[in-house]
């Protein structure tokens, strides 16, 4: 049975566990990009961002373990002379230990969050995805998640020539 209950700081080092798999996951896939964080460090952050207010962590427990993580991030964007005001529900981080994969606690943290959105009035809910991330792209896809905003990417380096 998958249960999500509130993380707070009795629950860094889950949070920190958790978040370092997934991490491990994205150095694999993108070295250049991320790195080994130590879980000093990646606890000091999460345990800020509990503090501060603006991040609530929920964990997901498959059979009484925690498995898997997400944290959100309320977003309030004033409007501009380009856009209307918005609000929107950001999905920072959502992971799940490797032997949890498969098992529905991704799907019951991301409908909690989508849970949470409803209950605070927002109805528009953003994640970021890198695009090497297949599974989770697949994975959010299934869930109804499409793309919104596309960023393009170009690695250079000095050897390069002029196009």
């Amino acid at each position: 049975m998958i249960e999500v209950r509130r993380a707070g700081k009795e629950h860094i080092r889950h949070l920190v566990e958790l978040c370092l798999m997934v991490q491990a996951e994205h150095r694999e896939r993108e070295p250049r990009i991320y790195s080994t964080p130590s879980p000093e460090s990646v606890g000091t952050v999460f345990e800020s961002w509990i503090q501060d207010g603006h991040t609530e962590f929920w964990l997901g427990f498959l059979d009484g373990a925690p498995v898997g993580y997400v944290a959100l991030k309320v977003h309030h964007r004033p409007e501009t002379p380009f856009t209307f005001p918005r609000k929107y529900l950001e999905i920072d981080q959502l992971g799940t230990a490797p032997e949890a994969q498969g098992r529905g606690v991704g799907r019951a943290l991301l409908r909690h969050a989508e849970q949470r959105a409803v209950e605070r009035g927002i109805f528009d809910i953003r994640i970021g995805v890198r695009a090497g991330n297949q599974a989770a792209v697949a994975f959010y896809e299934h869930m109804g998640y499409r793309a919104a905003h596309l960023q393009m990417v170009r690695s250079i380096s000095e050897t390069d020539e002029e196009s």
